[in-house]
């Protein structure tokens, strides 16, 4: 532990998780769960990127009513 994470060393893959299935050891949920977490990076857009672009335009395609005969006076 050296900056407050406690055992935050290597974080074995799933591969390696499962040559130990295969070998013979035992692993845990917990640990197949990290290695999945830590294998499906997520690319999120930044969100400084996201305040400087400009907003997205979005076209009205909704049609006018048309005059019907409540609406005439």
């Amino acid at each position: 532990m050296i900056d407050g994470i406690i055992n935050n060393g290597t974080k074995p893959t799933v591969a390696e998780l499962e040559a130990m299935v295969k070998e013979g050891g035992q692993i845990t949920v917990s640990d197949l769960a990290h290695a999945l977490k830590g294998e499906r990076h997520i690319e999120r857009p930044s969100v400084i990127e996201q305040l400087i672009s400009p907003p997205p335009k979005h076209e009205h395609t909704k049609p006018a009513p048309s005059k019907g005969a409540e609406m005439e006076l």
